[in-house]
């Protein structure tokens, strides 16, 4: 007797990447490439200019076609599926609005072309009705904070405003995926954090899939439930905002998320790494005898005090700059410049010691080139 195959269970990914690459005339922008997106999640691809995060971003939208691999949306593959038939819609820095139509216009905009199943028509399809649309528009326009600005004209708008007009026509049409490229890169500082919040209050709202692009650090580690990390077309980590941080798989990694100081050193044993000519302890365990590795210290974990012979390193301060709400020096101790932050300043020219706790010590891999 045959016994029936088990029942597929359904996956939690609603994006799945398989073996992407992109070439551009002889340049490989993507290479292999492979990642899963699970459903209602904040992704970041974060990574300098030219690592291909754009990219593949155009490429789950169908702006673009892999050179070879293939994404699925949940399950189905659409490498052949035009850009208007994915269940995605993207969100550009350069906000796309038609100037000679008003907030609701521009907004129901992609609605008057939307069909929806309907048994009773020949065709199983039929157009918005007039009241459906307008129903949605008031929805979309409430939920990015401009509920009473459908009458406006676009151009009377702020930026933010006009990003947030951008955003109510993305989700407008009710999307799976909403696709964010530098979304708020044109805006000033000040309204580039308070968007930074409100984009993720719209997500939480919505609970469908973000995929936010960006090079900033901050934006990635404020907002994100996943840090997809890139450069030179590869993944370098996938992890949560925190575990980047504070566990970064490599030197790259260590040195584009916030502030670092990156030494090589030899692990000598489990919990015992050695560099600068001292050998110190670490919560580091795992690597061969002696193996060369790279070694991660955040500024905030280094101890500070004045005088020699407090800690592990006796040093010059070299600058001091006031950062707000802690000062940042940067000082010569065994002939390595540490970057470190204290909320006591100590002034150029100053002798200080330098202490390492054990669990400040982050030893990784080293990449080998």
């Amino acid at each position: 007797m045959t016994e029936a195959p088990a029942p597929q269970r359904k996956s939690d990914n609603i994006i799945e990447i398989k073996g992407i690459t992109k070439v551009f005339d002889g340049v490989t922008v993507l290479d292999d490439l492979s990642l899963g997106i699970k459903r209602g999640q904040f992704v970041t691809l974060l990574g300098p200019s030219g690592c291909g995060k754009t990219t593949l971003l155009r490429l789950i939208a169908g702006f673009e076609t892999p050179t070879s691999g293939e994404i699925y949306i949940e399950g189905a593959p659409i490498t052949s599926i035009p850009p208007y038939k994915r269940p995605v819609n993207t969100v550009f820095q350069k906000y796309a609005l038609f100037p000679h139509l008003n907030v609701f216009k521009n907004v129901a905009f992609g609605l008057k072309l939307k069909k929806i199943p309907d048994p009773t028509r020949k065709k199983g399809y039929r157009k918005l009705t007039k009241k459906e649309i307008a129903d949605k528009i008031n929805r979309a326009l409430k939920l990015v904070g401009l509920d009473d600005y459908g009458h406006r004209d676009v151009n009377s708008l702020s930026g933010g405003q006009q990003q947030r007009v951008a955003i109510a026509r993305a989700i407008v049409c009710e999307p799976k995926v909403l696709l964010l490229d530098e979304p708020l890169g044109a805006l000033d500082l000040k309204l580039r954090k308070e968007m930074q919040l409100e984009l993720k209050k719209m997500h939480e709202d919505l609970g469908i899939t973000f995929i936010f692009v960006t090079h900033d650090q901050e934006e990635a580690l404020t907002m994100s439930d996943v840090v997809v990390v890139m450069n030179e077309g590869i993944i370098q980590q996938v992890a949560r905002p925190k575990s980047i941080y504070d566990e970064p798989k490599n030197a790259f990694v260590a040195d584009f998320i916030g502030e670092s100081n990156i030494l090589s050193g030899v692990m000598e044993k489990d919990f015992k790494i050695a560099f600068l000519g001292k050998s110190l302890t670490c919560v580091d365990k795992g690597f061969e005898k002696n193996e060369k590795v790279d070694i991660v210290i955040r500024p905030e974990d280094i101890r500070i005090s004045a005088g020699h012979g407090q800690g592990h390193f006796d040093g010059e301060v070299l600058t001091s700059v006031f950062k707000g709400t802690y000062y940042e020096m940067d000082v010569l101790a065994s002939d390595y410049e540490f970057t470190v932050q204290s909320q006591t300043e100590y002034r150029s020219g100053e002798k200080v010691s330098l202490e390492i706790v054990p669990d400040s010590i982050h030893i990784m891999k080293k990449i080998l080139t």
